[in-house]
């Protein structure tokens, strides 16, 4: 049974009419690029700086710390006349350190600049055996929401399934359901094949009793010689804690040597 008429004119109101798809836009003023990367005619990448955007402000740079991954507090002044040189460099000892973007900024313009990243060629790499497998978790979305408002995303994932140049496939599950109301309720399963309800609604220092897990499944694929890698948006001393700290919030570091023991 589908939702009555009332139910029908909200979700018009707020999502529009069905089959409608708009570009989402910023609501700030769009700047063109300080710098930017392109393509040659031969295929190379090629780095080009236009101070003019600028005006008469400064221009300053600034990169992610290594060791902290805290936010970027040092910005350093650039040449307007060498800016070009300046930048590549910056861009050549982020790449040494394995990051594939840095930030410049001048006057009420803050703008990230992303580069391609160094692929390194592993030997044997095509007699490998092993599949990369990538997880992404999207939280707070419906399956249906999720074909409505990410179609280029849809359309990307379409065209690893059935080009049959890119040697990848994607699976979608359609008869997979939450199995609770909190989003460590419904990763806990996927971690670990552990349900359980034990859960507190609010935030707090303690957010879940049981573990989620996450080292059953991890543990699994280092014991078959993977490589491991977990990335999240959530931070230790946030409100909701982390996932691998099984959602408990932590004290909040002071010192650079407390963040760098996390």
């Amino acid at each position: 049974m589908g939702p009555d008429q009332d139910g029908r004119k909200q979700i018009t109101d707020h999502y529009g009419p069905l089959g409608r798809i708009e570009n989402r836009k910023c609501d700030d003023t769009h700047y063109p690029d300080i710098c930017a990367f392109g393509k040659t005619d031969s295929g190379d990448q090629t780095l080009s700086c236009d101070p003019k955007i600028c005006g008469l402000s400064a221009i300053e740079i600034a990169s992610v710390d290594p060791e902290m991954g805290k936010a970027v507090t040092d910005w350093r002044l650039l040449s307007k006349e060498q800016i070009d040189l300046a930048v590549q460099k910056a861009v050549k000892t982020n790449l040494e350190k394995g990051f594939s973007f840095l930030f410049l900024r001048c006057g009420g313009i803050f703008q990230v600049l992303s580069f391609p990243p160094v692929l390194k060629k592993v030997d044997f790499g095509k007699k490998r055996t092993r599949i990369n497998l990538n997880v992404i978790l999207l939280d707070s979305i419906s399956r249906p929401h999720f074909y409505r408002i990410l179609p280029r995303a849809v359309e990307a994932l379409q065209n690893i399934s059935h080009d049959p140049k890119i040697q990848a496939t994607t699976l979608d599950f359609e008869l997979v359901q939450s199995t609770g109301q909190q989003t460590f309720e419904n990763i806990r399963p996927f971690f670990c094949g552990v349900l359980e309800d034990d859960n507190k609604v609010t935030a707090s220092t303690k957010n879940t009793k049981a573990s989620l897990g996450v080292e059953v499944l991890y543990g699994t694929f280092k014991k078959w010689g993977y490589q491991t890698f977990f990335q999240e948006d959530l931070c230790w001393y946030d409100e909701w804690g982390s996932v691998l700290t099984d959602i408990e919030k932590r004290a909040v570091p002071q010192l650079s040597s407390e963040f760098r023991e996390r």
